[in-house]
């Protein structure tokens, strides 16, 4: 009986012994799956990590060189700019020469229709003079303003009515002349001459 117990016993070590063997192995086996997929899991993550490593680089190298061409255009900008306000500076200036310009013409044309007023006048004087010389030199009647007609040779003799005509003559305001140009020597002959040759 006892050795009929002992294998008995025996058979159940061994049984139980092949049965933990067994739980050993499958617990090694499920362990090492578990760890070759944590593995592969880490690979996939430090692989996925360079990756974005990567792009990251890309986009900073990106923002690098974008950055150096926003420099480079707000340098163009400012250039621009800055011909801008030369070339608006330059038009004010023109336009201010311009409107000295239209201004000094505009002064020259007062001046000019001054001028021409005055020598309309003196024309017209000297020729009243020139008509009235004439009748003198031929002994007719000379007609004054209001169309009376006065007998010039017999009041008084023709150097004083010369004499008369060229005082109307004298009395013929001259031009004003510019600062710059230099006087004339001439003048008008005295009435007095002709009235001592007479």
């Amino acid at each position: 009986n006892l050795a009929q117990m002992s294998g008995n016993a025996a058979k159940e070590i061994s049984s139980m012994l092949d049965d933990s063997v067994k739980k050993v192995d499958q617990i090694v086996s499920d362990t090492k799956g578990k760890v070759d997929q944590l593995m592969a899991d880490a690979k996939h993550t430090v692989d996925r990590g360079a990756q974005i490593a990567e792009e990251c680089g890309e986009v900073l190298k990106d923002i690098v060189q974008n950055a150096g061409t926003v420099s480079q255009m707000v340098t163009g900008i400012a250039d621009a700019s800055h011909e801008q306000s030369r070339g608006v500076n330059e038009i004010s200036k023109a336009i201010h020469e311009l409107n000295q310009s239209t201004q000094m013409n505009a002064s020259a044309a007062n001046q000019c229709a001054g001028s021409a007023e005055q020598l309309s006048a003196q024309a017209f004087a000297l020729k009243q003079a020139a008509e009235s010389l004439r009748v003198i030199v031929s002994g007719g009647v000379i007609h004054s303003a209001g169309d009376k007609s006065v007998n010039a040779a017999p009041s008084k003799p023709k150097s004083s009515a010369a004499g008369a005509v060229f005082k109307k003559i004298a009395q013929v305001t001259p031009l004003k002349k510019p600062a710059s140009e230099s006087k004339s020597s001439e003048r008008l002959p005295d009435p007095s001459e002709f009235d001592e040759v007479g």
